[in-house]
């Protein structure tokens, strides 16, 4: 049995078999026939995101004609898109709304999947088509996949090659590369100098991330802009202008022998979708790295320019990550530690040192949670902050320059935006209690401001408190 055996009867055919009722007499009553359609969306839309791409879902949604939300990860914090008569809506995420929430899944690389079919969308907040959405998706992946291969992140400084181009250059080259806003892209490209990393760049363009990826890694292949290590990765050159088309096929999944109602309609589904696309984690992943030393000379003068790797970087901060959420692990943030306390002592500087501890009531979301919390904060916080684990049950942020009355406002904005992003914090008890310890103004001592910051966070946990400042405690 293919889609199109069940496909629904639709509102335009009813409308035509209405009308050859004659006028005057009452419509007859129907009872409607038994049929599986709905069971066998349900069927198709679950499952998880590994067996079942959001490509998949998508088409299959369509082709049903579903209407209802589909519900993608952990309940405590999902990513909910809600579909009218096979089209998709309204979708939101816990950080983004609209389809940067869906654009999402095209990197995620598993996931629950449930539907629950009848729920009407709540307001529109996604007008491309699915089609639209499975273009972009894709390029987006492609992109991302592209930039991550040449160490490029969200902090990289990109750098233009030293020869400055002709009037008109640039616009010409970048139609050659991905469709997108030949004048969105310029923009970005007149804020690349060497100074600016590619998050500050799209902070203040407000470019969501399939944006800035998608226009990172298009600048990239045309030559247009270099690594941070001012190599070129050009791919595309005289290369024309081809209309992008979702790249997957779509197979229809059927029930078993037996289970399925007779074809209603002979025609087959000509045109059936089976993903291609490959999903990518975001993420550092900890793997066993090898580095081999540079071999040391013992004297002479060095005949050739080194050159910084990116490549190494990343081996580096993946060697310093905890594998389950990408952060510092508890050995690293000591180091840094130990580092930026002896700078703050040396060029007589602050540091804060803010610790916090996770609360929830619910063990069943602990895993989640703390997911969506090391997010936000990794999001919120500066790039010269250190953000990592403390011990086993808390965490830690170091921020030099700034004294602990200053860190309050941090911590205020990671709390409400935690409370915006993500309803169900409230409704499973889940709250957060952040201790703050500053030098010089609580200590001069390394052992003492660590202990400083313990007690203000065990103080705010006992008293339930949002924060408590350890130079409160000494009053």
């Amino acid at each position: 049995m293919t889609f199109s055996d069940n496909k629904k009867e639709s509102l335009g055919d009813r409308m035509r078999r209405r009308s050859f009722t004659a006028p005057g007499m009452p419509s007859p009553v129907t009872t409607p026939e038994p049929s599986v359609d709905n069971i066998e969306a349900l069927m198709a839309l679950a499952g998880d995101l590994s067996e079942k791409p959001i490509q998949w879902l998508l088409m299959a949604a369509q082709h049903y004609e579903v209407t209802g939300r589909l519900q993608v990860g952990l309940a405590a914090c999902p990513v909910n898109i809600q579909f009218g008569l096979g089209r998709p809506l309204h979708a939101q995420s816990p950080f983004c709304v609209g389809p940067e929430a869906i654009l999402d899944l095209f990197i995620w690389k598993d996931g629950k999947v449930k539907f629950e079919t009848g729920k009407h969308p709540d307001h529109v907040t996604v007008h491309e088509s699915v089609e639209d959405l499975i273009a972009r998706g894709e390029a987006y992946a492609e992109s991302l996949a592209f930039i991550e291969s040449h160490g490029i992140n969200e902090l990289s400084f990109l750098v233009r090659p030293p020869a400055r181009p002709a009037p008109g250059e640039i616009e010409a080259r970048l139609k050659k590369g991905q469709l997108i806003d030949v004048n969105l892209q310029m923009e970005f490209y007149s804020n690349i100098y060497g100074t600016r990393n590619i998050k500050d760049t799209a902070e203040k363009l407000s470019l969501v991330p399939s944006q800035w990826t998608s226009i990172t890694a298009n600048l990239l292949q045309l030559g247009i802009l270099l690594t941070p290590d001012g190599k070129s990765v050009q791919t595309i050159f005289d290369a024309p202008t081809i209309e992008r088309k979702p790249t997957a096929e779509f197979e229809a999944l059927r029930l078993q022998p037996g289970s399925a109602p007779a074809p209603r309609q002979p025609e087959p589904l000509t045109n059936l979708w089976q993903t291609k696309a490959t999903v990518h984690q975001s993420r550092p992943v900890q793997a066993e790295v090898t580095m081999t030393p540079a071999s040391m000379a013992k004297v002479g003068i060095s005949n050739h320019i080194v050159t910084l790797e990116a490549a190494d970087h990343n081996k580096v901060l993946a060697m310093l990550s905890s594998p389950e959420d990408g952060i510092y692990t508890f050995e690293a943030v000591q180091f840094f530690l130990a580092k930026e306390f002896t700078r703050a002592c040396r060029f007589k500087t602050m540091l804060t040192l803010v610790l916090f501890s996770i609360r929830s009531d619910d063990s069943k979301v602990a895993q989640a949670v703390s997911t969506l919390v090391t997010a936000t904060v990794s999001r919120i916080k500066r790039d010269v902050d250190v953000f990592g684990h403390f011990g086993s049950r808390a965490y830690a942020l170091l921020l030099p320059n700034v004294e602990s009355n200053q860190a309050c406002l941090l911590v205020d904005r990671i709390n409400s935006e935690l409370a915006e992003i993500s309803s169900d914090l409230k409704n499973h008890s889940v709250t957060l209690h952040f201790g703050l310890a500053s030098v010089p103004g609580d200590t001069s001592e390394i052992n003492g401001l660590v202990k400083a910051a313990q007690v203000a966070m065990f103080h705010a946990t006992s008293n339930q408190l949002l924060r408590t400042q350890a130079q409160h405690l000494r009053q």
